[in-house]
């Protein structure tokens, strides 16, 4: 096995045919391991028949780099090579461009002034020599395709771009090819992500449009482009006029026909629809394989990977005979005690911060004596226990009143488990505290624990397993939910989050993945998997 450096270019002079640009790929992969930009410098790269075979080894790229044991991020670059496109690479504020170490080339690469422009412009690179043999006139079939002929001065494409794969660098790199002037992209927001798999977990829309604008100006240099959020199905394409070619997948085709019926309604010319082959996204209905797989088509599917995965770094490190302290929240019926659970069989040490929340109410405690100096006896029980029933009203519509309880209850609860984290530290029982809280974020106690974990469910599983567990109508379910943080705030405040809404196998295994994880970064006091 050649020594891997981690970003590769493979420079071609000639469109290959399919199996020979299967062996490049093969060959590359064992010299570059993180990024690999593949670019084809040939003469003839403004003939409609080029085009094709471009189009063609495109589609046959990122498709066939999913078969691939190496997860090579591959880039095909569409422009010329020039200074102006490789000196990109060297930006360091664009995330997705990066300077190649190693230039990949055939062994009989004839074009010595091309070799000579990478080595002035990279003067560090290394230079490889791919040794297979490539047939006599090998080329590429460029008659069987039904790509348009004509160039196009306004293209179009949407969609949510979450975590660039190669399904969407296949959307992007054809719509490139056909674009002459200009390209509009619309990324996908608002209601257009409810009803995603983990939406809480998409990257923000700010994050994704600067991608495929960085994509863009990787890919084509040069071109006009205009990367747009949108909150409905047609966005610019419905009605820009500057438009003539909308490009989809096999499997969004539909929406040309309400595009243009939405450019009819608007006095517009309707587009033509150009449909690709799309490789079919991932199914993730096997939640196991998604957990554990690397391959990067479907972004539901990566989503889903990155369950119990750190998203951020720790608040700290461990320090020398003290514990490692996570904080578990989660919305009403996310699943948060039952992580909790597998955690504590795993080996953590648990506290639920509800029950200590309950145990501060009982008679003899600092805030039992505070509650009736401020809400008068009237909140007691015959028994002389506070009665939550006659205390609720009193403070769940005022605000005042409800602050002045949870200023009273929440720094008791945080006493009493800091209590608890002591002793077990004094023990040295346990190298790691789990402490859950429903307001864990709302008391202000995230900064109490190295790293926060949380779970989270769709609304319609939370409001079902409300109304299984206590008889409440949708519309109460539903407020109690809405009365609460949202999933998105906590995950945005979260280290790693959990969901709960599958098969119990499948929450114990992404517990079991935190958890080996969390182990590595304890272990190593540096953070795991960032």
């Amino acid at each position: 096995m050649a020594s891997k450096l981690k970003n590769g270019i493979l420079l071609l002079t000639h469109l290959p045919s399919k199996v020979i640009m299967q062996e490049y790929l093969k060959a590359a992969s064992s010299y570059a391991q993180d990024t690999l930009f593949v670019q084809f410098d040939t003469v003839d790269q403004n003939k409609y028949e080029e085009r094709i075979a471009r189009y063609q080894l495109v589609n046959m790229i990122y498709g066939h780099s999913l078969q691939f044991e190496s997860p090579l991020n591959i880039h095909v670059l569409l422009a010329p090579l020039q200074n102006n496109l490789l000196n990109l690479f060297c930006r360091p504020d664009y995330k997705l461009f990066c300077r190649p170490d190693v230039c990949l080339l055939h062994r009989n690469f004839k074009s010595k002034t091309l070799e000579n422009k990478i080595k002035d412009l990279f003067n560090d690179i290394s230079f490889k020599y791919l040794d297979f043999e490539i047939p006599l006139n090998d080329v590429i079939d460029k008659t069987t395709n039904s790509f348009p002929s004509l160039d196009y001065s306004g293209v179009v494409i949407g969609g949510t771009f979450d975590r660039i794969h190669n399904g969407h660098k296949l959307l992007l790199a054809t719509a490139l090819l056909l674009a002459d002037e200009k390209i509009t992209v619309g990324v996908a927001d608002g209601e257009l992500l409810k009803n995603k798999i983990l939406s809480e977990l998409i990257e923000p829309v700010d994050e994704r449009i600067s991608n495929i604008q960085q994509l863009i100006e990787l890919y084509k240099p040069g071109l006009n482009h205009k990367v747009v959020s949108i909150t409905d199905p047609c966005g610019p394409s419905g009605t820009d006029d500057d438009l003539q070619l909308l490009v989809v997948s096999q499997e969004t085709h539909k929406g040309g026909d309400v595009v243009n019926k939405k450019r009819c309604e608007n006095n517009l010319l309707p587009l033509e629809v150009f449909i690709i082959d799309l490789i079919e996204e991932e199914d993730i209905t096997d939640l196991s394989s998604s957990l554990n797989s690397e391959r990067k088509l479907s972004s539901s599917a990566e989503r889903v990977r990155s369950l119990g995965v750190l998203r951020k770094t720790p608040n700290g490190i461990k320090e020398d005979n003290k514990c490692y302290i996570i904080g578990m929240t989660g919305g009403i019926a996310s699943g948060k005690s039952s992580v909790v659970k597998r955690l504590e069989k795993l080996g953590a040490y648990t506290i639920n911060c509800d029950k200590l929340g309950h145990e501060a109410y009982l008679p003899g405690q600092i805030a039992y004596n505070k509650i009736i100096e401020n809400f008068g006896v009237d909140v007691l029980a015959d028994d002389k226990t506070i009665d939550r029933k006659k205390l609720g009203p009193l403070v769940f519509g005022d605000r005042k009143k409800l602050e002045l309880l949870n200023n009273i209850v929440w720094p008791e609860i945080k006493r009493m488990r800091n209590e608890i984290i002591e002793k077990v530290e004094e023990s040295g029982s346990h190298d790691i505290i789990v402490f859950e809280g429903a307001i864990l974020f709302e008391a202000g106690w995230e900064q109490d624990a190295h790293e926060v974990w949380c779970c989270v469910i769709a609304q319609d599983e939370a409001i079902g397993r409300i109304q299984s567990r206590d008889g409440l109508s949708n519309e109460h379910a539903l407020k109690r939910i809405t009365s609460q943080m949202s999933n998105q705030d906590r995950v945005n405040r979260s280290h790693v989050v959990f969901c709960t809404q599958w098969e119990h196998s499948f929450t114990q295994k992404q517990v079991e993945k935190a958890w080996n994880l969390l182990h590595k970064r304890i272990t190593s006091n540096l953070p795991s998997s960032l």
